[in-house]
């Protein structure tokens, strides 16, 4: 038979090849899938109403299923259930922390176990931590032990932010003055800024420039820098990605 034009992308497919929303309008299964695929992956509400602007109906659970790739049409339905259960506003429904996989708790309950078989975690419902961690110890307990951990695991970070290790023999050493091609007592060369190993003077920024500014015509490495400055540029990072993960927590 003839064939039939996309509504979308005007291109013409067998019959046998479209797919239709509640009203009729037809579109090829390649635009149905990108079309899904960018509303059920993208962050937005999922809204999978008819591609014809004037049309307002959806598209039969049917024909999603007859063209949709097998982890698209899983996602879609996952979001379907989670935007089902944020409109029902359960009191006692509870999300895992790992993978958003939700599920109505009796009150009492403590433990959370999900039962996404890509997950299968168990957790508290209020911390959120693990529970094989959490046994016989207090959420406010746990807290306290976590934010040590995270202390503890920052300073380490700040530490070896100031710290340089030789690539060839592992000697660990700091710059406190000089250019930033750092040489080993065992021979081995390193940049200082960016750690690269193995370099020479060419790997530096090679346009002239006021000392202390940075270069508008590359991206490479400054051979003279302050060794004060660059630590303390690094540790300020360490120090805001610890501040993110404790307001994530």
């Amino acid at each position: 038979g003839d064939n039939i034009e996309c509504g979308c992308c005007y291109g013409e497919q067998p019959f046998e090849d479209m797919v239709q929303c509640y009203d009729g309008h037809l579109f090829c299964k390649s635009c149905l899938q990108s079309y899904v695929r960018e509303a059920v992956f993208g962050s937005g509400k999922l809204d999978l109403r008819c591609m014809t602007e004037s049309c307002d109906t959806n598209f039969p659970e049917s024909q999603l299923q007859c063209c949709l790739e097998t982890d698209v049409l899983e996602k879609y339905q996952e979001r379907v259930r989670e935007e089902n259960l944020n409109l029902a506003d359960l009191e006692d429904l509870v999300r895992c922390p790992n993978c958003e996989y939700a599920a109505i708790m009796d009150s009492g309950d403590k433990v959370f176990r999900c039962q996404n078989i890509h997950c299968l975690k168990e957790t508290c419902r209020f911390c959120k931590e693990e529970w094989k961690d959490h046994i016989g110890i207090p959420c406010e307990e746990l807290e306290k032990k976590d934010e040590a951990a995270l202390r503890k695991e920052y300073e380490e970070k700040m530490t070896a932010a100031k710290v340089r290790t030789c690539h060839k023999c592992k000697s660990q050493f700091m710059k406190e003055e000089g250019c930033n091609k750092m040489t080993c007592r065992c021979g081995a060369t390193m940049c200082y800024v960016c750690r690269k190993p193995t370099i020479h003077y060419d790997h530096f920024c090679q346009h002239p420039r006021d000392p202390g500014s940075n270069c508008k015509k590359c991206k490479a490495c400054s051979l003279w820098t302050n060794p004060e400055e660059d630590d303390q540029r690094a540790v300020s990072e360490i120090q805001q990605e610890a501040q993110q993960k404790r307001r994530e927590k």
